[in-house]
């Protein structure tokens, strides 16, 4: 019990009483065995389960955007399980879209609540016990015959809103899990909804976890949300090290990427061997490019690298979307790109485009917000951009080959 409250401490690898917990008391289905066990030790969820301590201990609510088939389903029960054993009178909520999106993991819940009974001294007979209400209580009758109800009490709930992010959950919220969050179209408004049942006046009292891979891109816009602001909405957050365009170095939720125990690229001590998975996901990347460009990027949104992979349009488009990507994160962390061009000017003489090359001090202007006054006493007038072309175009170059753009500046000063 100390353990499972406290955590421990073995060769300098910290453990979370909650992890704990799921190492030692929740038998899960290994796919790769074919067999029930405990959960093997992996630095994902050392990590995971350390981050998710933290954010209690914080009061703030977590969010996870993962790979798909990362094990959430087993993980996002324990917190739960953990509840209704340690916690009497707790009002536990396990919630969806659909109901049947939360059906895999409330199965795991009452299996690991069977596990616990039937091996362990921590027995707690449940009483009801059906597929949408659990409660941790019992009946009995006093010496006057009167039937009462006695246990810890505590309470878990399946509740679904499709129908309405309105539903009512009545009460207080010990914990919320949101299953599926990638493919929940309402859940900011159920979340609206949820957070004053886990708070008293300003205090966070209760904790709101969601969990999610993306899915139809529209539905994946509330989940999309909150891991690019999670503190608007008291959210758990991190440094961003993993993405690879302006987003890196910003505070976002927690991720799980594709190469993070990635079978069967994990060591016996549980430890991840990224670079080997690596190789691994480029090969089959390779394979899946042969593929529609539309189901490459699905493809992609299910397996990201980066965050950003994850949020990828499917629509049909002609270009690769995955080396877009890596070449605009190269020019924006190369500095010596960004002017990889030259300034001129255009002239349109008989119908054709010609250009007269610029001195090599002229540049485009690239700092916002543009400070006029000082660009028209610099210029000596008015503040004239530079035509920058990063390449000039072939002749008879196919459609949509090159792009031009301008962002005109308002030269009055009147007001400023």
């Amino acid at each position: 019990l100390f353990r499972i409250e406290n955590g421990l401490t073995i060769d300098g690898q910290w453990i979370p009483g909650m992890y704990y917990f799921y190492l030692n008391y929740c038998r899960i289905h290994d796919k790769v065995k074919k067999l029930d066990s405990f959960p093997n030790f992996w630095d994902l969820d050392a990590d995971y389960f350390s981050k998710l301590d933290e954010s209690m201990k914080a009061k703030q609510h977590f969010a996870i955007f993962k790979k798909r088939q990362s094990g959430f389903s087993f993980k996002g029960g324990v917190p739960i399980v953990y509840n209704l054993h340690r916690y009497p009178g707790s009002m536990n909520y396990l919630m969806s879209f659909l109901e049947a999106h939360a059906d895999k993991t409330w199965s795991f819940v009452k299996n690991y609540l069977n596990h616990i009974n039937q091996y362990t001294a921590f027995y707690k007979n449940r009483d009801p016990d059906s597929n949408s209400f659990i409660k941790m209580s019992y009946k009995e009758f006093d010496e006057y015959g009167r039937k009462l109800e006695r246990g810890y009490k505590s309470e878990l709930h399946k509740v679904a809103f499709k129908d309405s992010a309105e539903k009512g959950v009545g009460g207080a919220i010990t914990l919320a899990v949101l299953e599926e969050s990638g493919v929940w179209p309402n859940i900011l408004e159920v979340l609206e909804f949820i957070k004053p049942a886990t708070q008293a006046g300003t205090e966070t009292t209760g904790q709101i976890i969601i969990y999610g891979s993306v899915g139809d891109i529209d539905k994946s816009k509330g989940l999309k949300t909150i891991f690019y602001s999670p503190e608007d909405h008291n959210f758990w957050s991190t440094k961003n090290f993993w993405s690879m365009n302006e987003d890196k170095g910003k505070n976002t939720a927690y991720f799980v990427p594709e190469f993070m125990c990635m079978n069967p690229h994990i060591d016996s001590c549980g430890n991840s061997d990224i670079e080997a998975s690596l190789v691994s996901i480029n090969k089959e990347r390779t394979r899946e490019k042969r593929k529609s460009p539309k189901l490459f990027s699905f493809y992609i949104s299910q397996h990201p690298l980066y965050p950003e992979e994850g949020f990828l349009s499917r629509n049909s488009n002609k270009f690769p979307v995955d080396l877009c990507m890596q070449w605009k994160s190269k020019l924006l962390s190369q500095d010596k790109l960004k002017f990889a061009g030259f300034g001129a000017k255009l002239f349109l003489i008989d119908g054709k485009v010609t250009q007269k090359l610029l001195p090599e001090f002229d540049t485009p202007l690239t700092v916002w917000p543009v400070d006029l006054r000082k660009l028209q006493a610099d210029f000596g007038g008015l503040a004239e951009g530079v035509c920058w072309i990063y390449q000039p175009p072939e002749d008879n170059a196919p459609e949509s080959m090159y792009i031009a753009s301008t962002d005109s500046v308002d030269q009055n000063l009147e007001g400023a």
